[in-house]
């Protein structure tokens, strides 16, 4: 087991008030002390290695993706502004939350106060609107007991540092803005209430964690923070009663404790599960990394073939595509078999490898790059992004050199700008491995360009259809499209927990596949359409692809958007205990 340790970024959201920071420091310093002084106290965490690293999320800084790889949580501090604010730097931050929770799921994510608003507004937004607004109670400030609820305490036991009310947690607290759920999806737990406030933070196990109050604030930090926010509005007898409330015992210790826990959480299952997974790479390593496939892969020169001869080439073909678990498809993982199967033989075929009617260029749109308007990777050459975690090293050495396109990258920014939806380029990104990893299944010997398209992190049905619908005319320049996600079911807890070996699941699924499927194959373009349109309100959507994790779905849209009038084909693939449905348009 790897030794005890966590690596954690904090995004600071503002600058505490003067006498704060000269004593304390921002606010990411304020909680790197409060939690290395938790660890110290408990002997379940005092051995714990804590390393930190801090971010100015207003001035736009955030980790980087090389970062990112080493991370093991994310801290989002508290601020005097609202989530709803129009503000630039709240709308950076937003997308690269929503980033971190969609994209890098072993990056456990905690906000305070602000953060844990910003959180709510990103997961929960697609369910209500306006989730979070100013609360009609006013502010609640000073130190206050969360009742907390039943499900935080089988997981996180009773508040040791409030022996004679061991169900409540105190906190300080300063705020006017409050989260407005009328209930949380499944997954989500509350982590308890209090007489101002019905939900005082969420949780979701391996994944968010969020407090409405001030772990970090102590009777100094708060105090002083009081003073500056209610110095021109609140009326003397206010203040008073403000800065009493304030003066009292709290439970920050026990909260940062359970922080830490947090962060650690499902570690030590997941380890043994990656250990498990190595034991059966090693089986099969020595043979698959001795294959052709992963080495010295050909690469070949941009065809610069002539606008006549596109005319007279065969249409290229529309794939949607699952990618897999991280590089698991290229490690033999028996989970995978019927998919590497079709990647390897039955994909080739529709995309006509190997005969004249081949693909001179392949548009391939990923699950794991979302942006706020469509990106097109447009270099001649792409380094690759490891974007998964705790697999074996040989997995962080694959290659595959095909060639990008800066011509046909130029087509594509061209009928998407005349679609009206702004496209930006990227000659930097690596290819992350919903490419590579299908690619060097699908192609292995590299020798067709490949230009990568982002995700919307808007997950509009709609945006996305016309995404596929402007890019439909390059399929008559020989230039094939693939959209790679998951797009009949992503839900890794489910998968992972082995809930898909239950029954009562595998018949709901069938009917969310089947009505999938059904949807896919509308013939008519404007019909097809509209359904897919409301696909998140079907039953069993939430089950296949959790409320903010739309992200794997999406490339299935682009591609059906894509594909035209007329019927598309499906066949489906066995894969841990799921059955992953591709389409294609020929």
């Amino acid at each position: 087991m790897s030794p005890r340790s966590l690596r954690i970024a904090i995004l600071d959201c503002d600058t505490p008030v003067p006498n704060v920071y000269s004593e304390r420091g921002l606010y990411s310093d304020i909680f790197a002390g409060l939690l290395r002084n938790a660890a110290s106290t408990s002997p379940e965490l005092s051995e714990l290695k804590l390393e930190f690293s801090k971010f100015d999320s207003v001035l736009g800084q955030f980790p980087s993706l090389e970062e990112l790889l080493t991370l093991n949580g994310m801290i989002i501090t508290g601020s005097a502004a609202s989530v709803y604010d129009d503000a630039p730097w709240i709308t950076s931050l937003t997308d690269f939350c929503r980033k971190i929770y969609t994209s890098h799921p072993r990056i456990k994510i905690f906000g305070s106060c602000f953060g844990h608003q910003l959180l709510c507004h990103i997961l929960f937004s697609p369910l209500e609107k306006n989730v979070v607004c100013r609360d009609p109670k006013g502010w609640e400030l000073g130190v206050h007991p969360t009742t907390l609820s039943s499900a935080f305490i089988s997981n996180f036991g009773p508040v040791t540092s409030n022996p004679l009310h061991a169900d409540q947690l105190r906190l300080q607290f300063v705020h006017a803005d409050h989260v407005d759920l009328s209930g949380l999806p499944e997954g989500f737990h509350s982590i308890g209430s209090s007489q101002h406030c019905s939900l005082q933070g969420v949780w979701e196990k391996g994944r968010v964690l969020t407090y409405q109050g001030h772990a970090e604030f102590d009777r100094f930090v708060n105090g002083e923070t009081v003073k500056v926010f209610g110095k021109a509005v609140w009326n003397e007898t206010f203040m008073e009663q403000s800065l009493k409330a304030v003066d009292a015992q709290d439970d920050a210790i026990w909260a940062a404790q359970v922080m830490l826990r947090f962060f650690l959480e499902e570690r030590e299952e997941r380890e043994e599960r990656e250990e498990r997974i190595y034991r059966a790479f090693l089986l099969s390593a020595a043979r698959l990394f001795q294959q052709p496939t992963f080495h010295n892969l050909p690469t070949c020169s941009l065809n610069q073939t002539s606008p006549s001869h596109y005319s007279t080439m065969a249409r290229a073909p529309v794939i949607s595509v699952c990618h897999g678990g991280g590089p698991m498809p290229l490690m033999n993982d028996p989970d995978h078999y019927e998919l590497i199967k079709s990647m390897t033989t039955k994909i080739p075929s529709v995309l006509g490898l190997d005969t004249p009617s081949a693909p001179r260029a392949i548009v391939l749109v990923t699950a794991h790059w979302s942006e706020r308007r469509p990106t097109i990777s447009n270099g001649k050459k792409h380094k690759l992004y490891y974007d998964y975690g705790g697999f074996p090293p040989e997995t962080y050495k694959l290659k595959y050199d095909a060639p990008g396109s800066p011509e046909v990258a130029a087509q594509v920014y061209e009928l998407l700008e005349n679609a009206g939806m702004s496209p930006e380029m990227d000659g930097e990104r690596g290819w992350d491995h919903g490419v590579f990893v299908p690619m060097l299944l699908i192609n292995p010997k590299a020798d067709i360009p490949v230009i990568q398209l982002s995700v919307l992190s808007t997950n509009s049905p709609a945006q996305h259809y016309a995404m596929g619908q402007a890019l439909a005319p390059l399929r008559d320049s020989g230039v094939a499209i693939i959209g790679s996600g998951m797009p009949t079911f992503h839900n890794l807890r489910l998968m992972f927990s082995g809930g898909t070996n239950d029954p009562g699941f595998k018949k709901r699924n069938k009917e969310w596949s089947d009505r999938l499927t059904a949807t896919v194959k509308t013939e008519d373009v404007g019909e097809r359409a509209k359904a897919l349109e409301g696909w998140r309100e079907w039953v069993g959507a939430k089950e296949a692809h959790p409320i903010g994790g739309e992200e794997h779905f999406l490339p299935l849209i682009v591609c059906a958007g894509a594909g035209g009038q007329g019927k598309a084909e499906a066949f489906g693939d066995a894969m841990m205990g799921t059955k992953q449905f591709s389409y294609y348009w020929t």
